[in-house]
C-alpha cells in the first residue's frame, strides 16, 4: 500500500483545498476524512476536511481565475485539458488499483 501511495504522491495525511500550483490551504481545525480499505478496515490515508472559511477562499479564487482562463485562446485551453488527461493516464494503473482498494472492488472495476 505504501509504495502505491508514494507512486501517486499521496501522503499519510493530505491537504484538501487548493488553488493554483502552490495554493494549498491548510484547514488547521483537526477534522480529517479518513479513507479505509473496506475489506480490512485498515486506514489508507486521510485528508483535511474543508472548513467554511477554506471553502469560501477556494470559491473566491476560482471565481477570480475564470477571468484569466477566459482570456486564454480556446486552442490553448484545449491543449491544457488534453495535457491534463495525458498526465492522468500516466497513473491509470495506480489510480485504478487505489480505487479498487478504497471501494472494495475488483481491479478491473477500479
Amino acid at each position: 500500500m505504501k509504495s502505491l501511495l508514494e507512486q501517486l504522491g499521496i501522503q499519510e495525511s493530505n491537504l484538501k483545498s487548493c488553488f493554483g500550483l502552490d495554493g494549498w490551504i491548510p484547514n488547521n481545525d483537526g477534522n480529517l476524512i479518513v479513507s479505509a480499505n473496506p475489506t480490512s478496515s485498515q486506514d489508507i490515508a486521510s485528508v483535511e476536511a474543508d472548513s467554511t472559511k477554506s471553502y469560501e477562499r477556494v470559491l473566491s479564487e476560482a471565481q477570480n481565475s475564470v477571468l484569466d482562463w477566459s482570456k486564454i485562446p480556446a486552442p490553448s485551453r484545449d491543449q491544457l485539458v488534453r495535457d491534463l488527461g495525458n498526465a492522468l493516464r500516466e497513473y491509470l494503473e495506480s489510480l485504478g488499483e487505489l480505487i479498487s482498494i478504497e471501494l472494495g472492488k475488483i481491479r478491473v472495476e477500479g
